[in-house]
């Protein structure tokens, strides 16, 4: 079916909004599109998305008979069934729990329909206070205060805090945890909490290596295989492609075997031996052959995901979380170049 391009506008601009009924009951009416504009209410579920709108609320249900108390209120019936089907009463939730067993997932590759959106991550969490307690686990999404999403900042047992988006559509998305060990003890008694007031200007500090002579030894073949993979790269039809529309940028890197510098400049990826000034970022990796890998097809992002290799990022708290856009496209260099060494 082909849309004009000025409907298609006018259909991805529509946004949630509140309907009231004949009988005074508020819906949410969520904006679908099937080829044309269709509004879906969001049914039961505006019992605990209309105050997440409104009033920055978190709202479960809670049985009479049981105590269960189910996070959010998804449900209008306790499930138990000793209860026979008890009707459930609304109750406000704690901001605050515990991660709910395992470490949350998080992505680093995402799907074409969460381009734009990695790395990010989410998790399944108790809430929980001196007065109430969850009996089931809420999906949410994670975020940190220090840089870009990572593993070992959120644990079984790590203590979180919900933070509210101070500009929220009437989803689940409008809002997300941070660890509480990023927030002061007057935020983490703040209820609710908005994303704006919180210090996203921290970052990871990119640490410095002391040489090492084994990792130092190795330095001339990780440059030499380095500047081969380039080479080779940059003679690639989707590289280049990818290389015209990706934004310029310099990264330092600062190994225990030496230091050089990484670049997309004019359409190609380069390699100089000597610094910059003002790179766009700083990589740190202890090993250097981390990046000899990375000229047989092993990825950076896995090296990020793992910790191995660091670089600050600060983040717009707006956004969901800031892409590493340059690692993505780092990544994708090896992959490229070896689909057009097979069609020739």
């Amino acid at each position: 079916m082909y849309i004009d391009r000025q409907l298609l506008e006018a259909i991805m601009a529509l946004v949630p909004e509140l309907k009231q009924l004949g009988d005074g009951i508020e819906v949410l009416l969520q904006p679908r599109l099937f080829g044309f504009p269709q509004m879906v209410t969001a049914g039961e579920q505006s019992r605990w998305l209309i105050p997440l709108l409104r009033e920055a609320r978190l709202v479960g249900a809670q049985c009479p008979k049981c105590g269960q108390v189910y996070a959010p209120a998804f449900v209008a019936k306790c499930t138990n069934p000793k209860c026979i089907y008890a009707a459930l009463e609304l109750i406000d939730l704690p901001d605050v729990g515990m991660a709910a067993y395992a470490e949350p997932v998080i992505t680093y590759f995402a799907p074409a329909r969460m381009h734009g959106k990695a790395p990010f991550g989410f998790g399944f969490f108790y809430l929980q206070d001196d007065q109430t307690q969850a009996t089931s686990a809420i999906a949410l999404a994670i975020r940190t205060t220090t840089g870009i999403i990572r593993q070992g900042i959120y644990g079984g047992d790590t203590p979180i805090k919900v933070v509210f988006k101070r500009t929220r559509e009437g989803l689940i998305t409008d809002v997300f945890v941070v660890p509480q060990a990023e927030l002061s003890a007057t935020q983490i008694a703040q209820s609710p909490l908005f994303d704006d007031e919180l210090d996203w200007s921290r970052a990871i500090t990119v640490p410095t290596f002391e040489p090492v002579p084994e990792y130092a030894e190795a330095m001339p073949s990780v440059l030499e295989a380095m500047t081969r993979f380039i080479d080779l790269a940059n003679q690639s039809p989707r590289n280049q492609a990818r290389l015209a529309e990706a934004p310029e940028f310099t990264a330092n890197v600062r190994t225990a075997g030496g230091d050089f510098c990484l670049f997309f400049r004019d359409k190609k990826v380069g390699m100089s031996h000597d610094l910059v000034e003002q790179p766009s970022t700083t990589f740190a990796v202890r090993d250097p052959r981390v990046f000899l890998g990375w000229t047989q097809g092993k990825s950076l992002t896995d090296q990020m995901a793992l910790g191995n290799l660091l670089f600050p990022a600060q983040l717009d708290y707006e956004a969901e979380q800031v892409e590493p856009r340059y690692l993505e496209d780092l990544d994708r260099l090896w992959r490229n170049e070896k689909r057009d060494s097979a069609r020739t």
